[in-house]
């Protein structure tokens, strides 16, 4: 139980880190784009 818990865990911090990562280069284009 405690493996699946921690495989759960594990692919939900890597989801979060797509996604914060997709949100940055979603800011760093709209500031490019303001910027011009």
């Amino acid at each position: 139980m405690s493996s699946i818990m921690s495989i759960i865990a594990s692919v939900h911090i890597c989801y979060l880190l797509s996604d914060m990562h997709h949100g940055v280069e979603v800011i760093g284009k709209a500031y490019n784009i303001s910027s011009y």
